[in-house]
């Protein structure tokens, strides 16, 4: 595993070279900007996901967040910071620890860019794998999370923002997936280069 600094890059010659060796590009986004315009309609469904999921165990009202009739009040304390960008970095982390020895991988990346934290690895993964990967972070804090603290009644409203917030964060995981799921077929090996997606047909060394 490696520490970087911003996206990893395309390399032209890695890319050519993967293709001259069989292997097919995936059809994706261009950038993360764009990336990220086109998950808009995810981050609606996952937000109501989330919604959906805090609701089915504890209350979620307006009046939680600060919105009443008679206007917004919002107190954030060094607190919900922290907690803020610690959700920030376990999000990033149950991507990081879903893949296969990433300790000892030097084809894994972690970093945090403008954007946020972000996980990269350029080892072959099975589409199991690479679900397990994607999915990980949205169930884990999202879904599993909420269920287990809300029948404990531990249910904050800090809480229950962020686990909003990493639903709808999740949004560019579940189109990477999506993309996968309707692209490659069954028994495909995955691998990226930087942040370019490729697959090639047969199980070969996927994990």
């Amino acid at each position: 595993m490696k520490i970087a600094h911003g996206l990893p890059d395309n390399s032209k010659t890695e890319q050519e070279k993967l293709i001259q060796q069989g292997w097919n590009p995936l059809k994706e986004p261009d950038s993360f900007l764009t990336a990220v315009v086109l998950s808009i309609p995810l981050m609606f469904l996952n937000a109501w996901a989330g919604v959906f999921i805090i609701k089915s165990v504890s209350t979620l009202t307006f009046a939680e967040f600060g919105l009443t009739k008679d206007g917004f009040v919002a107190s954030i304390g060094i607190i919900q910071v922290i907690l803020f960008f610690l959700t920030i970095v376990v999000h990033e982390l149950l991507h990081l620890v879903c893949i296969p020895h990433f300790l000892k991988s030097k084809k894994t990346y972690i970093g945090f860019t403008f954007f946020g934290g972000y996980v990269s690895s350029e080892e072959q993964l099975s589409k199991a794998r690479f679900a397990l990967i994607s999915l990980c972070p949205f169930l884990a804090l999202s879904v599993l999370l909420p269920l287990g603290l809300g029948m404990m009644g531990w249910l904050t409203p800090t809480l229950k923002f962020l686990i909003i917030f990493n639903a709808i964060s999740s949004c560019v995981d579940i189109l990477g997936l999506l993309l996968v799921l309707t692209q490659i077929p069954k028994n495909s090996v995955i691998k990226n280069n930087g942040t370019k997606t490729f697959w090639k047909a047969g199980k070969g060394m996927q994990v």
